[in-house]
């Protein structure tokens, strides 16, 4: 009975984990895809990245207090990167006439996380962390409130 408990546990971590990650990177592509329509930067979006990130992220977990503002943290940083390498790829295609899909081909994982690494600059990462905690306090709080904390 306790091997089947740790197997259940098990497969809970690795889809709080997976739900995070790929809410993170959703919403790392809705902010790029709203960048480009608007033409601008959007850096205030992070606040409501951050919240969503925090509520989806606390809606797959259910067990731990520090588990769900973690992940919530980390899906929001995934979300701010992932949108710095889409952004890089939109402007290499933009640069070299190629389409956004032959940008992101040529250039491949590599680079574009190279791109991401550099534009991350102190204003960038001073953004990020507030998104960051944004989440985590998003999903602490809905934690504390005892919508289903399972022990």
């Amino acid at each position: 009975m306790r091997v089947l408990h740790a197997i259940s546990q098990g497969i809970g971590l690795i889809f709080a984990i997976v739900s995070a990650a790929m809410i993170g990177l959703a919403a790392g592509a809705i902010w790029m895809l709203l960048s480009a329509y608007m033409q601008r930067g959007l850096p205030w979006l992070i606040i409501l990245i951050g919240l969503v990130v925090g509520l989806v992220t606390r809606a797959a977990i259910s067990r731990s207090r520090w588990l769900g503002p973690l992940l919530a943290a980390l899906g929001t940083a995934m979300a701010y990167v992932y949108l710095l390498g889409l952004s890089g790829a939109m402007l290499l295609a933009g640069t070299f006439g190629m389409s956004f899909g032959q940008a992101l081909r040529h250039a491949g994982f590599a680079m574009l996380a190279d791109i991401a690494w550099f534009r991350l600059g102190a204003p960038q990462l001073v953004l990020m962390l507030i998104g960051m905690a944004i989440a985590a306090f998003t999903a602490h709080q809905v934690i504390a409130r005892g919508e289903s904390p399972q022990r």
